[in-house]
């Protein structure tokens, strides 16, 4: 059967054999079945190439394969190739010194904001013609620009090929030298600033040191090109570095003139306060302060805790509380502030001073509970019960300590040590008369330091109790300190003297009626 879709058939053999019908029919289905392959075969391509397609995306998308890692290699290689090209570039137009400064110029007395670094200076070293000819084409980093370029966490240099940096020089430590055994170094460290951001200045070699070593405390000097030196905190755990960059400093080590002096900063000045006989040395702006920023916030701190209202211990008023109070520990003092006038406290230690209550114990006694113990025969201090426990067992060790001595024979025996504690009785009553006062005239002193040249045994007892005994004998059983009646009756006469002088009179009344004179208009 004839296919109805192919209505003019494309082989002109069709169109000559026309005799033979099964011929005919058997070349259409030859040529069908051709048709049939060749759309096959071009619906398999059609679909190789979507499947081919596809591949290709999720390749393109997919990290794990091969061909991933192959193109971010080549673009990571490319990359660094062309940064290396920049970085080439970069050097090839960098220079490593200031030139022509083989001129000497003499020092100018200004008063002048200098415009690169833009710090106040009150002398000058170079002319500015000859500042403007060395800074010309290279970029200018002040140490707040240069903080925000070198960032971490690697601290790359900056991205110029000639870039000069300012300073104000505040320290200079001494010529070190460095910890390689081969090639030891000598090197120095300036501390630069600009009174907000600081940052330390490297400089190796001994012909660097030699040639920077005198540069002056409160200059303002330039550096051109140093190289950036990341530094790393010590981990105290294991005495070794951390992985982590912390900040950089600077470094400078090819010998070139690579560092320019000039002037001297007016502003520039160092924190005056002393701790342990030492100054602080910090850099400050002498002209809007007079302390670093350490001892100016010590020294807020220090006045806000002098004022009640800033004391944290302290709460503030509010419109519901009848008190203010500050409560510390037993070593302070307790103020208590009352709109209550007439709160009765039953603690005497307490004196009031209009709506101010304020409890001084501290003055007087040990602690507070000391005073409540003073002031009331009921409460029981509760310090008597700390380590009770070991306050019993240093008893007991004193105690067998003493028999352990006692059966050595290095005490004496109990008739002596009776002795000793009558003559001990007898020196405590003697004590307080010779507080303030020595009625012997200095001669009891006397009496015993040498009671005991050439005397043993009990007679040296004896003389020493004679002795206490006849001062004892010279002391008063009875001081009346009363007044006499004789200056009694004198006081009251002259009492009554001086009220009979002015009251005793009978004096005529002022307001009497008879000695008024009528004036008539």
């Amino acid at each position: 059967m004839i296919d109805p879709r192919i209505s003019n058939p494309p082989n002109d053999d069709l169109d000559n054999i026309t005799d033979n019908e099964d011929e005919r029919e058997e070349l259409l289905k030859q040529k069908l079945l051709r048709m049939e392959n060749e759309m096959n075969m071009l619906r398999k391509s059609l679909s190789d190439s979507k499947e081919q397609k596809s591949q290709r995306e999720l390749t393109s998308s997919n990290p794990t394969t091969t061909s991933y890692f192959v193109n971010n290699l080549e673009r990571s290689a490319q990359q660094a190739k062309i940064e290396l090209a920049h970085k080439q570039e970069l050097l090839k137009r960098r220079v490593h010194t200031f030139r022509n400064l083989n001129n000497e110029y003499a020092p100018q007395i200004v008063d002048l904001k200098e415009k690169y670094s833009q710090k106040w200076i009150n002398k000058l070293y170079l002319p500015e013609t000859v500042l403007d000819e060395l800074l010309q084409g290279k970029k200018i980093l002040r140490l707040p620009k240069l903080f925000a370029k070198v960032r971490p966490p690697k601290f790359k240099e900056p991205d110029y090929s000639n870039w000069v940096t300012f300073g104000i020089v505040s320290s200079k430590s001494e010529i070190k030298i460095t910890n390689t055994v081969n090639n030891p170094v000598k090197y120095i460290i300036f501390g630069l600033t600009d009174f907000t951001f600081d940052i330390k200045l490297y400089i190796f070699g001994n012909n660097n040191v030699s040639k920077y070593f005198n540069l002056e405390i409160g200059g303002l000097i330039a550096i051109l090109n140093p190289k950036i030196l990341p530094w790393r905190t010590e981990d105290t755990n294991n005495n070794s570095a951390s992985d982590v960059y912390k900040s950089f400093n600077l470094s400078i080590r090819h010998d070139c003139n690579n560092i320019l002096e000039i002037g001297k900063s007016r502003d520039f000045g160092l924190c005056p306060i002393r701790n342990n006989n030492q100054s602080c040395n910090s850099p400050i702006n002498k002209s809007v302060e007079d302390r670093c920023f350490y001892h100016k916030e010590l020294q807020l701190r220090r006045n806000g805790s002098q004022r009640l209202e800033l004391n944290s211990t302290i709460s503030r008023r509010g419109p519901n509380n009848k008190e203010l109070y500050l409560n510390k520990s037993n070593t302070s003092f307790n103020i208590r502030y009352s709109n209550n006038h007439n709160n009765n406290n039953n603690n005497n230690n307490k004196r009031k001073i209009g709506p101010i209550t304020v409890t001084a114990a501290k003055s007087t006694f040990t602690s507070l509970n000391a005073a409540k113990a003073f002031f009331d025969e009921d409460f029981v201090n509760p310090e008597m019960f700390n380590n009770l426990e070991n306050k019993r067992r240093k008893i007991k060790d004193l105690n067998t300590e003493l028999n352990l001595k006692k059966q050595l024979g290095i005490i004496p025996s109990s008739k002596t040590k009776k002795e000793k504690t009558e003559l001990f009785k007898l020196s405590e009553k003697v004590a307080p008369m010779f507080q303030n006062y020595d009625p012997t005239g200095g001669k009891l002193k006397y009496i015993l330091q040498h009671t005991d040249n050439g005397v043993t045994g009990n007679d040296k007892e004896n003389k020493k109790k004679e002795a206490i005994e006849s001062l004892l004998s010279i002391k008063k059983d009875k001081v009346k300190l009363k007044r006499s009646k004789k200056e009694i009756n004198q006081k009251r006469k002259t009492k009554d003297e001086i009220w009979l002088r002015y009251h005793g009179k009978d004096e005529s009344d002022d307001d009497d009626d008879h000695n008024l004179l009528i004036i008539k208009k």
